[in-house]
């Protein structure tokens, strides 16, 4: 969540609103009394905090918090009975099928739509000076993302090729490529504007979605001036590039 202080100005990535971002929450709340209840996570030093808003309920006595991890434990948590439910993000999901456990996926509220993903921030003063950098980088990634959705495979060779430490180690190349097409196949639709998005350009978004993003992390009434918080005024440079260009460059090329 970008902060309101003044010192930044955001920039989300391609809108991931098709999918939950409720991040690393694999815990359950198994005797939770009410419906909906507000959960936050974030990071303190070095500890990974989850805060949860259930009333009346006691978090030391009424809730059991259990870990799953990911991937195959997770599955397991899950076929096991040890916990009912989890909320993941697309690619989670996948290395948990990838370890052999099939899952049944609800499907969000209609108002996830409105939200989008992860975001770039940085200080207006900063953007105010180095423009013209940050419209390369914004663009480069608009072009990256474009040439890794026309030739995949491509991607994921080029990824590991420049952080062959990110190569799953004990598995043969077909198999380790093999999952990694399938994490990639689970995002990569949502990496472009959703049918019901007005702003089809990379990094557009509304002042609806963003007061929508505020209501889903409870902060109505805390944010006075969302046109603060976020600009689209550098996105027709970012979007200037041919994109007919950079599919057929991916497609074509080999390594």
């Amino acid at each position: 969540m970008t902060r309101t202080n003044g010192l930044a100005t955001a920039w989300p990535v391609p809108h991931f609103a098709g999918w939950s971002d409720l991040g690393l929450l694999g815990e359950v709340m198994r005797t939770a009394t009410v419906d909906t209840f507000r959960v936050e996570e974030f990071v303190e030093g070095d500890k990974f905090v989850i805060r949860a808003e259930l009333p009346g309920i006691d978090p030391d006595k009424d809730v059991e918090w259990v870990s799953v991890g990911d991937g195959g434990p997770a599955g397991e948590a899950v076929y096991h009975g040890r916990v009912d439910a989890m909320a993941f993000w697309d690619g989670s999901f996948a290395r948990i099928e990838i370890a052999g456990f099939p899952l049944r996926h609800l499907p969000n509220s209609p108002g996830m739509q409105k939200l989008f993903g992860n975001g770039y921030a940085v200080r207006r003063s900063d953007l105010a000076k180095r423009r013209e950098l940050y419209v390369g980088f914004f663009r480069a990634m608009a072009k990256s993302t474009v040439f890794a959705y026309a030739n995949p495979d491509l991607a994921i060779k080029l990824h590991w090729d420049i952080y062959p430490e990110t190569k799953p180690k004990g598995k043969t190349d077909q198999e380790a490529f093999t999952e990694a097409r399938k994490v990639v196949d689970s995002r990569k639709d949502k990496w472009f504007a959703g049918a019901w998005q007005t702003d089809k350009r990379f990094g557009g978004q509304t002042l609806e979605e963003w007061q929508a993003q505020v209501h889903f992390a409870g902060l109505d009434g805390q944010v006075n001036d969302l046109n603060k918080v976020f600009t689209t005024e550098i996105l027709d440079e970012v979007n200037k590039f041919d994109r007919t260009a950079i599919e057929a460059k991916a497609k074509a090329m080999k390594i």
